[in-house]
């Protein structure tokens, strides 16, 4: 994609240009996205562009942030048959070499990876032209693009400690896992309030933006077992929201029931307990939010890092996680009722969630990456040091 020439960063401005590469799924996007913002907030001379796959989910939420967006030829090699796989594959020389045309025209000084398939075209396309490089990995197992680029790229930043076992550590930053600023603004309208007696308890679901069949399909029988009053926001993602809204109705809990919350730090304020999948954006978040909550991992995705994420925050959070082969229904409607029900318990989970918490995620990412720029001495065509 060629933007119009009133959006193209000016070449000949000496002005340093910074690509953003991420998608594939919304939670790869989100984490991109407040990297870039971050990065347009410290660093105003510095030209932001954002590059993304054509058919991801990454578009609609560009568009919304104003940043200028380049589509490059992109699809999933993991779980793949052997057709999609082979695409992958052409796709992948199809994106070096597009990207490579778009750094250059763009003068890009740094290309930042924050996870998905779409990273890989345009991490190697920097690396052949000697433009620095950075990625991003919030989750406690990497994925394969970034276990393939973390062997050369400049920085990495992760998410968790437990992840550096991973990647060579003398270019690793551990900063904790990027968010929007609108999640630390709702972080601060939370401190360690539990549930208020004489008021339906409020329980807010989130599938993931791909949905979550265990969690839209189950779990609205299971709050009908708590035996509390309750209120349910229900994110369903691409799961079916009037099958969802019609479960609730059967278990006469009052639900609103959407695929997507456009005011998701809203929710996060108005929420008593959370029920959520286990993707890193969602984590950092709740644990900045300091939201009690029960993890439901989504299986079938890549490197099974939901289970693995879920598995590192009870570790570390006691938060409780359950999955398919460890679902009772009569079990997690206890649990859920005794965090709604007792405020010395909810109190302790949102002390422990809260410790998990690294506000300022992005701006470190950005400062770091700053610096990595700043102190490189090189455009396109120098290597960075």
């Amino acid at each position: 994609m060629v933007l119009p020439s009133k959006h193209r960063p000016g070449a000949g401005a000496g002005r340093p240009a910074i690509a953003v590469a991420a998608g594939g799924t919304a939670g790869h996007a989100v984490l991109g996205l407040a990297v870039a913002g971050a990065c347009r907030r410290q660093w105003p001379q510095a030209e932001i562009l954002f590059l993304g796959a054509e058919q991801g989910a990454e578009g609609r939420l560009v568009a919304s942030c104003g940043l200028p967006f380049l589509r490059l030829p992109a699809s999933p090699f993991q779980r793949q048959p052997l057709g999609g796989k082979l695409a992958a594959v052409v796709n992948a020389a199809r994106s070096v070499a597009q990207a490579r045309r778009l750094l250059r025209r763009h003068r890009v000084r740094l290309v930042v990876g924050a996870g998905g398939y779409v990273t890989v075209g345009p991490l190697l396309a920097a690396r052949s032209l000697g433009v620095a490089t950075a990625i991003l990995e919030p989750n406690a197992v990497p994925g394969l693009a970034n276990r393939l680029l973390g062997r050369w790229a400049d920085r990495i930043f992760l998410g968790f400690d437990a992840t550096a076992r991973y990647f060579p550590a003398a270019r690793l930053r551990v900063t904790g896992t990027p968010v929007r600023p609108e999640i630390d603004r709702a972080a601060a309208a939370r401190r360690h309030r539990p549930p208020p007696a004489g008021r339906p308890r409020r329980v807010l679901i989130t599938a993931g933006s791909e949905g979550s069949s265990l969690i839209n399909d189950r779990l609205p029988p299971v709050l009908g077992r708590v035996g509390l009053p309750l209120e349910v926001r229900h994110q369903v993602g691409e799961g079916d929201p009037q099958a969802v809204r019609r479960a609730y109705r059967e278990a006469a809990i009052a639900a609103t029931v959407g695929r997507y919350f456009d005011d998701l730090p809203a929710s996060y304020r108005w929420a008593d307990l959370a029920i959520s999948a286990a993707g890193a954006s969602t984590l950092a978040e709740l644990a900045l939010c300091a939201l009690p909550a029960i993890l439901v991992p989504r299986s079938g995705v890549a490197e099974d890092h939901q289970r693995a994420n879920a598995r590192l925050f009870a570790e570390l959070a006691g938060v409780p996680w359950v999955d398919a082969g460890r679902w009772h229904d009569a079990e997690l409607a206890a649990e859920i009722a005794a965090l709604l029900s007792d405020s010395g318990r909810w109190r302790d989970a949102a002390v422990r969630l809260e410790r998990l918490a690294r506000p300022g995620a992005a701006a470190r990412i950005a400062a770091s990456c700053r610096r990595l720029v700043e102190g490189s001495g090189t455009g396109p065509g120098g290597r960075a040091t």
